[in-house]
């Protein structure tokens, strides 16, 4: 996890780098959760590109079965067309 701040607008989030390796994607990939103060979900973004929302109170089994490799894959995909590859390679 590189941060989690909470900015003056009431949006909490956490930026993490994750190894999406085994699935074909890079292993830097930007894997970003919010939500707003208020708000009863959490938006995830590959990058910039928001992807799926989940309810704040799911389990990690249910979040892992919401965003599923196909759904990872295609986020990648509209990411990687919207913002070019935003990650470095080594």
């Amino acid at each position: 996890m590189l941060d989690c701040p909470v900015n003056a607008y009431g949006c909490s989030w956490c930026h993490y780098d994750v190894d999406f390796s085994a699935i074909g994607m890079p292993i830097d990939t930007p894997l970003v959760a919010c939500s707003y103060e208020g708000d009863t979900f959490i938006v995830w973004h590959l990058g910039r590109t928001p992807f799926a929302h989940t309810p704040k109170g799911i389990t990690a089994k249910h979040a892992a079965e919401v965003l599923n490799m196909d759904v990872l894959l295609s986020a990648f995909l509209r990411s990687v067309r919207a913002e070019g590859l935003f990650f470095h390679p080594q």
